[in-house]
């Protein structure tokens, strides 16, 4: 399959006819999902924007209209499946764009637009790891299809100042994950018969070559939650703890815990430890209640616990 970029035409001339802007929101999305994971249907449309089905297959019908070669329904797939020439008609459908879809719809954190000119605020983000659009593709689309891929990530030699490749052979990407380094996914080695999470960003650029459907075993540790607590290190005197609790919210009647799965722990500790020395960061078992702080937080926190599961981060 081609992928080709939008003419200069196509950029400058996205629409035929006016449409609102909420149904141009959901027209990008359509050929965003369609880039990248290959095929979509009216049901995940209707779940990420709280509309009917019957109005998903009026978007749907819609954008073809604008892209009459970009897709195809399929009657054995039940959903719409990306052209063989596909080419976008939107000018803004990268990797980035896709990663944002991915936490704003598909993550349970729909949150209203702000302006932030209007508001008067002042913003900084980090730039985001840099990641091959091709290798991007050709991952999502072997989660999406559960088949096995190979690939090689950049490792750091713990004796020198080197670098080195670690070569996966047969692995099958599971979910994409968010943490506050970046973006990483969740894999299943079948040689080395064990489950693992890498940065996308230490991924090497280069092809990935699929292989057929693989099967992958039970996932416990993704689904296991555990809490994420924090606490003043030891030997941090009375004024600097009350000041290091302050500055991350923390009182008798708001804990910092936060519910996390089994399977980020470990680099979620490393990245965290080394953020604020002044606190120690861990992870204890759920049945572990003495970090209530009262039955009103108890039921907050239960609340979040059963959202996380109905809606898990991708």
């Amino acid at each position: 399959m081609s992928i080709q970029e939008p003419s200069d035409e196509q950029s400058g001339s996205v629409v035929k006819r006016p449409v609102a802007q909420k149904v141009m929101e959901r027209l990008r999305t359509i050929e965003l999902v369609l880039k990248w994971e290959g095929a979509i249907n009216g049901t995940q449309l209707s779940q990420w924007f709280g509309i009917t089905t019957r109005r998903a297959s009026q978007d749907l019908a819609l954008y073809a209209e604008y892209n009459p070669t970009a897709m195809s329904y399929s009657t054995s797939y039940k959903c719409y499946l990306v052209g063989y020439d596909f080419s976008p008609y939107f000018p803004t459908n990268s990797e980035l764009d896709y990663l944002h879809h991915l936490k704003t719809y598909r993550s349970g954190t729909v949150a209203e637009s702000v302006s932030v000119e209007k508001a008067g605020l002042e913003t900084f983000s980090l730039p985001h790891p840099k990641t091959s659009p091709s290798l991007f593709r050709a991952l999502v689309r072997a989660m999406r299809r559960r088949a096995a891929i190979t690939f090689r990530v950049i490792v750091e030699d713990a004796d020198s100042d080197r670098l080195d490749y670690l070569r996966y052979n047969r692995v099958t990407p599971l979910r994409l994950v968010h943490l506050p380094i970046g973006w990483c996914v969740r894999f299943y080695d079948h040689e080395k018969k064990a489950f693992d999470v890498v940065r996308l960003n230490r991924i090497y650029n280069g092809v990935l070559p699929a292989y057929n459907r693989e099967t992958v075993p039970h996932d416990a540790d993704w689904e296991l939650m555990k809490w994420f607590i924090a606490e003043p290190a030891a030997g941090l005197g009375e004024a600097k703890a009350q000041l290091a609790l302050a500055d991350w919210g923390i009182s008798d009647s708001s804990r910092l815990m936060v519910p996390v799965r089994e399977a980020l722990t470990g680099i979620m500790l490393v990245l965290l430890n080394n953020l604020d020395q002044r606190f120690r960061f861990r992870i204890i078992p759920m049945e572990d209640r003495r970090w209530m702080a009262d039955p009103v937080k108890d039921q907050e926190i239960e609340l979040r616990m059963r959202d996380l599961r109905i809606n898990p981060v991708a």
